[in-house]
């Protein structure tokens, strides 16, 4: 169990990062697109492009990590199988979706709503564009929490497989 919690620890820091940059670069685009647009609703709709080329980040940093764990594992280990990353990043995710369930079940006074929404939609910043595909719904919540885990499991999957994605570009064979 160690082990598991080590490895998906990856997962949770790689997201971290990819979060990290979503924030801290947020004002910045916040700021370019009101200095373009009059219109301040419209300037809000390049969060979702913004959100995306984070998320593709994210996508990379997660899915490299986690396949080269799975190479070294491979190395060292027998207890490797191809759904492991995925058992990686459903933990390695959980504590995010634990701290969105305790900000929406946090009792809060009257008008906090509005600061509960903006605090979820920020932790999952990275994978906002898909809450808004979803027109922020349920259901678009829960499928942007599970896209970090299988970004995991491919990973994983990618490293037990010897799958490279640059050597497959660059036309080598597999």
């Amino acid at each position: 169990m160690k082990n598991y919690l080590r490895s998906s620890l990856k997962v949770t820091l790689s997201y971290l990062t990819s979060l990290v940059f979503f924030v801290v670069l947020l004002p910045a685009l916040f700021f370019i697109a009101k200095k373009f647009w009059a219109d301040w609703d419209k300037s809000l709709e390049i969060i979702h492009y913004y959100s995306f080329f984070v998320f593709i980040a994210a996508f990379y940093i997660v899915y490299e990590n986690i396949r080269q764990m799975c190479e070294i594992e491979k190395g060292v280990s027998k207890d490797i199988y191809p759904l492991k990353g995925l058992v990686y990043g459903i933990l390695g995710f959980l504590p995010y979706i634990l701290v969105i369930g305790l900000i929406y079940y946090l009792p809060m006074g009257s008008g906090a709503d509005r600061i509960k929404h903006v605090a979820i939609n920020t932790i999952l910043g990275p994978l906002y564009f898909i809450v808004r595909l979803g027109k922020e719904s349920l259901i678009s919540y829960i499928a942007a929490s599970v896209v970090i885990p299988f970004t995991a499991a491919l990973g994983y999957m990618a490293g037990y497989y010897d799958f490279k994605v640059a050597k497959l570009l660059k036309g080598g064979s597999q």
